[in-house]
């Protein structure tokens, strides 16, 4: 994605990917039960106060204590490393909700809760509740969007201070919608953990080609209304539209993957996998599609089965088959062919492959998603229904 200036830290990015990508929230969603009817319009503005926090981040992430890792930096792990920060001052959010009282508009805070919440001490929630360092910080930046805090002077929290108070003078009822987020998320998160539990005691081959569990740790530093939704009515294709929304692709490449989308659910054989953002599609139990990175990735490990839909598309999806695809993680010890490489010919040429690395289009049409889903029909002997 394109940033809005040049940053010098891998965390400024994220925190601008992050507020970029926070989904509208529908006017008419189905709330979660014991929600109050208007919630949806003040979360909405809770929503847009959270955007503003991260790309307050984005600006200033030493003002929050993040980790600063350079761009120049080529680490994955140390990048992940900084680019976790980030969820510095929704953490202290939860923390500072999850250890208090709210009585009209305004939240009790007993320090100890507070600080056994914000030092991530609790077992049972070490996911949810990341240690927060330094949490004074967050605290002061906080203070910048309207949140005030009382026995609060910058520093940490004195031994002989037992509570202070949290407000939202701009907006005294936002406090209360506040908490239901964080009460919704504390639900669920705890529900999932046991969802996830179990699908762990089913084979992973059979577990890929099922509808997976709501992935709510990631929808939950981007503010995801499905947290607060009854999710169950929630249409799938709606859950599809949101993860795609929250990729970082084009919109040529959105647009795309949600035709492609419809398009899958003509061939009743065929599973999305809802809980990967990257949209995968599985038959009988293996992946044979992908949309992610602005391509479309496709399995075709028999290529003379298609080779009448190869033949009907344009030169684009064509010269793809005319090349090989060489390098994968399968090679042979000591160097040498993956060992599940395949061959296939066009026009009279022999053409080598390996299964992981084709094949892959950029051509991103829609009027291509037909002849795409063509070429998997003819692979796979799909059923196709009649939409």
């Amino acid at each position: 994605m394109e940033y809005t200036c040049r940053y010098k830290y891998y965390c400024q990015q994220h925190a601008e990917r992050i507020a970029n990508t926070i989904l509208p929230i529908p006017e008419d969603y189905p709330l979660a039960s014991g929600l109050p009817i208007d919630f949806s319009k003040k979360f909405t503005q809770f929503c847009e106060l959270a955007k503003s926090i991260y790309r307050d981040i984005a600006k200033n992430p030493e003002g929050y204590g993040c980790k600063l890792v350079p761009v120049e930096e080529i680490d994955s792990d140390v990048i992940k490393a900084g680019n976790r920060t980030v969820s510095r001052a929704v953490d202290t959010l939860f923390a500072l909700f999850k250890s208090a009282h709210l009585h009209n508009n305004t939240l009790t805070v007993p320090v100890q809760d507070f600080l056994k919440q914000i030092k991530g001490r609790n077992r049972e929630e070490a996911e949810i509740q990341r240690p927060v360092p330094k949490y004074e910080k967050v605290l002061l930046r906080l203070t910048e969007f309207g949140f005030v805090f009382s026995n609060f002077n910058g520093k940490p929290f004195s031994k002989n201070i037992e509570t202070f108070d949290v407000e939202y003078p701009d907006d005294p009822v936002m406090m209360n919608t506040m908490k239901l987020y964080f009460e919704c998320w504390d639900t669920l998160w705890f529900s999932e953990i046991a969802a996830r539990l179990a699908v762990r005691k089913i084979k992973s081959s059979s577990a890929k080609s099922e509808n997976s569990p709501f992935e709510g740790w990631q929808a939950w530093f981007h503010f995801d209304y499905k947290i607060t939704a009854d999710r169950a009515k929630i249409p799938l294709r709606q859950w599809v539209v949101d993860n795609i929304h929250q990729t970082e692709q084009s919109r040529q490449m959105r647009d795309f993957a949600i035709t492609f989308y419809d398009y899958s659910t003509c061939y009743p054989d065929i599973k999305f996998n809802i809980a990967n953002a990257a949209g995968e599609y599985f038959y009988k139990s293996a992946r044979i599609a992908r949309t992610l990175y602005g391509r479309l990735s496709l399995k075709l490990p028999k290529v003379d089965k298609s080779m009448s839909g190869i033949l009907a598309m344009p030169d684009t999806v064509r010269n793809e088959f005319k090349k090989d695809h060489p390098g994968c993680c399968n090679k042979v010890k000591g160097g040498g062919n993956c060992t599940h490489s395949f061959k296939w010919k066009f026009d009279g040429v022999e053409y080598c492959g390996c299964p992981q690395q084709c094949f892959l289009f950029d051509d991103l049409r829609i009027d291509l998603v037909p002849g795409y889903w063509e070429l998997l029909k003819l692979q796979y002997n799909l059923r196709q229904e009649v939409r």
